[in-house]
């Protein structure tokens, strides 16, 4: 093994280490541990840099040499087309694939076929060997990302938390052990206050480029970001693409759709509509962020771990407005450090000015708000029931929960235009009220988690105000009283059970996909995996947990074993 001299040289990246790494033994990386008690910056960089190469080598090496196999399959389906007489094309292949595996002309044919071969049959086995080939590939061109990706979370956390950071990163990362335990707001404030390229920390490029190191400034039209945020819960439910993006990147594809930066300052959004030719729409209180503007209701995307984000269009931007768009984005990293400071009893999360600060916001902010109106003792105990209960049953609990009027009769009647009358919509809509807000109807309240909310779903956001979560509330309100040919008037004098259910239909209906996700809402054969991605990231566009629990207060119990 050719060592590296000296480590690596100061102010040499990561990446660039690699170069000095020639040969690693291929067990290194799985017997040692990076990073456990490695101080000195040169020694740190040394390991990482063997380990990056190791984590990829073996399975690029695999995927290379199945990239040849899948080349010489392809070479013979080309011969076979290309010939008319079987024994012609028979004697081709053989020589074709003759290094291709052993034995592979004989599982090839099978047993039984004549020396006259059947054409057809070989053709179909050379497909199906294509695919499989091609399905391996991918699997381990995805493996080999996560590997690396792992790498550079962990790589430039230790870097901002250890070594080369400034003093306000390592001030804010003390108490973190780890990428996984990161803060949501920690993200904006090591944007804001510590100078963090986000870009750098939170993304790579996608492909062969995975090994290049993406920044904000080398960003360019046709680039191709994968999100990097691993199992950290906060950031996949809290972080955006506009925290992470600098304010020049115009518009994006996420996944099929192409969302363009919003600030929700209307001054700056104004331009963006005027340049784009398009109609004026309401961006006050928007979180910054990408929005679909051609979906018709303004649908900001989301992203999480292993997102692709397409750079589709740049743009320059002078000083003025780049201080308003900073300006934004500082306002929502300080409500994001709000609510976790909230989360942590209202103590300051570090010893800094800016904390302490913070915290006293956040005790004035916690005495402005209401508690709402509890559901009864048989609310509660309904829904710790409704997994057992039939479609008859689920009825009976719609009504003790929210009580009768028009937005249970939409409830149960949705049931028929898009279930089977199993009442499982009807069973997944309970089980979220009560896991968004425990049956407390009409509360107003600043959740860490989310931002200023109101109702038992949760109507607010992210980067919310009192004004900002009302107006939300009330459009969704009269959105869901369109549903029932209600009047606006008459359904904000509805109870406030109702209110908030009313609420949430309308939400769905105007923000969340409408009749399609009602169709899911209401399809009783969804698997695990498709109710807790509905539910989480479909609805609410929040922490897995969610969709968790209504998986499991949906379920049926098990019989005690006898």
């Amino acid at each position: 093994m050719a060592a590296v001299q000296a480590g690596v040289p100061e102010g040499v990246d990561e990446r660039e280490a690699l170069s000095s790494v020639q040969e690693t033994p291929p067990s290194w990386f799985a017997e040692s541990k990076v990073f456990e008690g490695l101080d000195s910056d040169q020694e740190w960089r040394l390991h990482g840099a063997r380990a990056m190469a190791e984590i990829s080598r073996e399975p690029l090496a695999e995927s290379a040499g199945l990239r040849k196999q899948r080349e010489q399959l392809e070479r013979a389906l080309e011969e076979l087309d290309a010939r008319l007489e079987a024994q012609e094309a028979l004697a081709a292949l053989r020589e074709t694939l003759r290094d291709f595996e052993p034995g592979f002309m004989e599982w090839l044919i099978g047993k039984g076929v004549s020396d006259r071969l059947d054409i057809a049959e070989v053709r179909s086995r050379l497909s199906t060997a294509l695919r499989a080939i091609t399905q391996r590939i991918d699997a381990i061109e995805v493996r080999a990302l996560e590997a690396d990706m792992a790498w550079h979370r962990e790589a430039r956390f230790r870097f901002h938390k250890n070594l080369s950071g400034t003093p306000e990163a390592r001030e804010l990362l003390a108490e973190r052990e780890n990428f996984e335990a990161l803060l949501a707001s920690d993200i904006g404030a090591l944007r804001d206050r510590a100078g963090v390229d986000l870009v750098r920390f939170l993304t790579v490029y996608e492909g062969a480029r995975r090994r290049e190191t993406p920044t904000s400034q080398s960003l360019a039209v046709g680039d191709t970001l994968v999100t990097n945020f691993g199992n950290n819960e906060a950031i996949n439910a809290q972080i955006g693409a506009g925290d992470i993006l600098p304010p020049t990147v115009l518009s994006v594809r996420i996944g099929d759709r192409v969302g363009v930066r919003i600030s929700g300052n209307p001054d700056l959004d104004r331009k963006v509509f005027a340049a784009l030719g398009v109609s004026q729409m309401p961006t006050a209180g928007k979180r910054p962020g990408y929005y679909d503007i051609s979906s018709g209701n303004f649908a900001y995307l989301p992203i999480f771990h292993g997102m692709r984000i397409e750079i589709r269009e740049m743009r320059e931007i002078d000083e003025d407005d780049l201080r308003l768009y900073d300006e934004r984005s500082r306002e929502r990293a300080d409500t994001l450090r709000m609510w976790d400071t909230m989360a942590n009893g209202g103590e300051p999360l570090t010893d800094s000015q800016y904390d302490r600060e913070i915290a006293e916001r956040a005790k004035k902010l916690t005495a402005e708000w209401k508690l709402g109106i509890p559901a009864s003792p048989e609310a509660i105990r309904a829904v710790h029931a409704v997994g057992d209960l039939d479609y008859e049953g689920r009825k009976a609990a719609a009504e003790a929960v929210f009580g009768e009027g028009p937005a249970t009769d939409l409830l149960i009647a949705f049931e028929k235009q898009y279930g089977n009358e199993s009442g499982i919509g009807i069973a997944r809509m309970i089980a979220l009220g009560y896991h968004e807000g425990a049956f407390v109807f009409g509360r107003r309240n600043p959740d860490p988690r989310s931002g200023y909310n109101i109702g038992t779903f949760q109507i607010g956001g992210l980067d919310s105000t009192p004004e900002s979560s009302m107006r939300k509330y009330l459009d969704c309100l009269h959105a869901g009283a369109d549903m029932v040919n209600l009047s606006h008037e008459d359904a904000e004098n509805l109870p406030a059970a109702q209110k908030d259910l009313l609420t949430h239909f309308g939400y769905i209906q105007s923000q969340r996909g409408g009749a399609e996700t009602f169709a899911k809402l209401y399809d009783p054969s969804l698997s695990r995996e498709e109710t807790i991605t509905l539910m989480h990231r479909d609805i609410q566009g929040g922490i897995r947990a969610i969709g968790e629990h209504v998986w499991t207060l949906t379920q049926p119990s098990q019989p005690p074993m006898v």
